[in-house]
């Protein structure tokens, strides 16, 4: 009986090991079934993900590739006349200096020279002298270029009508070597009164708002120089002027004083003012002394100052 009943249990027992062998595998299966579930719907929320920026960018890009279009469709151009590299003031104009490149039409100078209004500018300008310096791409104006027929540079650079004259200086008498080419200056001589009665000093501006074209070699558009020194200092001058500096240089010293170069409206009709034009006397000076009052007028300063 014993053997029997012995039989019985391990029957029973292997039974019970086989049921607890199954439930564990199937919640194996169970758990490895939820890991790759997950793991799909993680790798399918990345390629979402993945496709939903790429279509972002595609749209993005897309936009602005529009909006960069619309301005040019929209705007008209002309093809004007430029310099096609850096040129320096005196440049003798020659091919590959010069090319024609698309304008925003309403953008477009009256002075710049366009293909439409003048179509053999580019072939006509061949052999001209430069003025004026240009930088690559900066347009060419009428007045930026002159057909010099063998004259020098600063031939080239005069105003018509206008001549060029020079004068001493040192850095005491331009303005410690500030005064640059294409600076506006006065110029004012300085001489030594005549006669036992008057003796002294005395200065006056004789020539109002000149363009200075040179210091020493240095033209206009030469150099990049903030200061610059110099043994002389050529000025553009009408010929009625130029005569007026060679009499003062013969006279007395002479002295560049440097203008603003913002001009002011309100001051133009006074500084354009000849120096040897009639000035309107000043008024009476009141004058306070040891608890008296003076009236004095100029001449009566000036006869005081000549005692």
């Amino acid at each position: 009986m014993a053997a029997p009943r012995r039989k019985h249990n391990r029957v029973k027992e292997q039974v019970v090991e086989g049921k607890a062998r199954r439930a564990t595998s199937n919640t194996l299966s169970a758990r490895n079934a939820s890991t790759v579930a997950m793991n799909l719907a993680r790798v399918g929320l990345l390629v979402v993900a993945v496709v939903a920026a790429g279509a972002a960018a595609l749209l993005v890009r897309s936009l602005s590739h529009k909006s960069d279009r619309a301005p040019s469709l929209g705007t008209a151009s002309v093809q004007v006349l430029v310099a096609a590299h850096e040129l320096e003031p005196g440049t003798i104009i020659k091919a590959g200096d010069l090319r024609w490149q698309a304008w925003p039409k309403s953008s477009l100078a009256p002075t710049f020279m366009s293909q439409a209004a003048l179509p053999k500018a580019l072939d006509q300008a061949a052999g001209s002298t430069l003025r004026t310096h240009l930088d690559q791409g900066e347009p060419v104006t009428t007045s930026k270029l002159i057909k010099a027929d063998g004259s020098g540079l600063l031939a080239a650079m005069l105003t018509p009508g206008m001549r060029a004259i020079s004068t001493k200086i040192d850095e005491s008498t331009a303005a410690g070597g500030f005064i640059l080419p294409g600076d506006h200056v006065d110029v004012v001589m300085t001489r030594q009164r005549e006669g036992k009665a008057s003796k002294g000093y005395a200065s006056e501006t004789v020539l109002s708002d000149v363009r200075v074209l040179a210091i020493g070699q240095a033209v206009e558009g030469s150099t990049s120089d903030k200061a610059l020194t110099g043994k002389t200092a050529t000025l553009e001058l009408t010929s009625e002027q130029a005569e007026k500096l060679a009499l003062a240089n013969a006279m007395g010293k002479l002295t560049l004083v440097l203008r603003s170069a913002a001009r002011a409206e309100g001051l133009t009709a006074a500084v354009n003012t000849p120096a040897d034009q009639p000035k309107s006397a000043p008024g009476p000076i009141n004058v306070v002394r040891y608890g008296h009052a003076l009236t004095l007028s100029m001449t009566d300063t000036d006869a005081g100052g000549a005692q």
